[in-house]
């Protein structure tokens, strides 16, 4: 993986290391320099994408977390307390996959590029994984594979929250962190709600109850991958205009391509 140097004429980002970075878990590796921080607020149609993309993780991950299991488990037990025990068994696992893939997706999202830029692939490849798992925990017949199909569930969607989290910061400028970031708590506040009511309505039937909420979380995280490629078609637009025809100094921006168009991982 090569380092790529910011436009001339553009101070570095000091968030990029272009040497490398600390690793604990392998050697160090360079990070490829993908561009300098927005100066400019984003427009309010990209802060809706921002809020729908935590909106969609949410109710997909908390619908689960917070209902559905427990509605699941109840159906396998012949009482109460075997309930209990088959929804502390399957959401164990979760608990702890979400830590572990939570930090590793972020360490891997940071060191990928593509032409769709670093995050957005991660994000698709996330909502959609949550998806099958979510499925797999619907058609589960008994507590192993509920467990089984949480982790993996939780794996995958850590690896779409831990990519949506770090595009913030990238995508924004510094004077819009505060508003944004309360716009997305009270987004994860209302998902838990959406999710509540949705377990109330297709409670009845284990399929559309678990993935009611992945289909709905997969929509609005796409939603916002449209954002994000919509904003850099318009960023590139807007560079292209200001430089003038045949100007070759192009300035990328944090979701920008790597040249060769490449999805790089080092872990």
């Amino acid at each position: 993986m090569s380092t790529q140097a910011p436009a001339p004429g553009f101070a570095p980002d000091p968030t990029i290391d272009p040497v490398g970075s600390p690793n604990l878990i392998g050697p160090k590796l360079p990070i490829p320099h993908l561009g300098i921080a927005y100066d400019k607020p984003r427009p309010w149609w990209f802060v809706l994408g921002i809020v729908l993309g935590q909106l969609g993780i949410s109710i997909a991950l908390m619908g689960p977390a917070t209902v559905s299991i427990q509605i699941k488990a109840s159906q396998l037990a012949s009482s109460p307390a075997e309930a209990a025990s088959i929804t502390v068994f399957a959401v164990a696992p979760g608990a702890l996959a979400a830590v572990i893939f939570n930090a590793l997706n972020g360490r891997i999202s940071d060191r990928s590029t593509s032409r769709f830029g670093r995050r957005l692939p991660w994000l698709i490849i996330g909502s959609l994984g949550m998806l099958v798992r979510l499925a797999l925990i619907a058609l589960a017949p008994g507590a192993a594979l509920m467990a089984v199909g949480w982790f993996l569930a939780q794996a995958a969607g850590n690896l779409a929250l831990a990519s949506y989290v770090a595009s913030i910061p990238d995508q924004l400028s510094p004077a819009q962190y505060g508003r944004a970031s309360g716009l997305v708590g009270i987004a994860g506040n209302l998902a838990v709600m959406i999710a509540t009511w949705l377990a109330s309505a297709f409670g009845g039937n284990m399929l559309t109850l678990f993935l009611v909420p992945g289909l709905i979380g997969m929509v609005l995280v796409l939603a916002f991958g449209g954002f994000l490629l919509e904003s850099r078609r318009r960023h590139r637009l807007h560079g292209a205009a200001r430089r003038g025809p045949g100007h070759r100094g192009a300035r990328r921006s944090d979701d920008d391509a790597h040249p060769r168009g490449e999805v790089t991982a080092g872990l």
